[in-house]
């Protein structure tokens, strides 16, 4: 499991979204083409040096060459930022978690019962309640 948020100027302005690990590659692909977080980044091309034309004297002869204008590839920044965080452990102790609090809450009344009576519970029960108070993780 995918976590993925999207800021633009240190804001969020999408997210954070939860995907599957096989949706998120499609979900990003698919805001990327569509820019629908704003443009990516990008290489532009930057003149150099500009174009130089040929010189000639009074009588047609080149004193200077042409020179072309020569160009170097510049990396523009993104307008956004995508964080992907896996969240698939976060996940799995979430519903860890919820498990062993449904399961404390459904036998609280036996161990209200048991104190009440001044009966004793059986070992078992203990160790599965312990077992699900150590279960979880906050």
């Amino acid at each position: 499991m995918k976590q993925i948020t999207i800021t633009r100027n240190g804001e969020v302005t999408h997210g954070p979204i939860d995907k599957s690990d096989e949706e998120y590659q499609e979900y990003i692909a698919y805001h990327l083409e569509n820019r629908s977080w704003g443009v990516p980044e990008h290489t532009i091309q930057v003149e150099v040096t500009p174009y130089q034309p040929a010189t000639y004297d009074e009588e047609g002869n080149e004193l200077t060459p042409e020179v072309p204008p020569t160009y170097e590839d510049q990396v523009v920044a993104s307008e956004f930022e995508c964080d992907v965080v896996d969240v698939t452990s976060q996940k799995e102790q979430e519903a860890i978690n919820a498990a062993a609090l449904k399961y404390l809450e459904e036998t609280d009344w036996i161990v209200i019962r048991a104190s009440e009576r001044g009966e004793e519970l059986s070992s078992e029960f203990k160790a599965q309640r312990e077992a699900a108070r150590v279960s979880i993780v906050r």
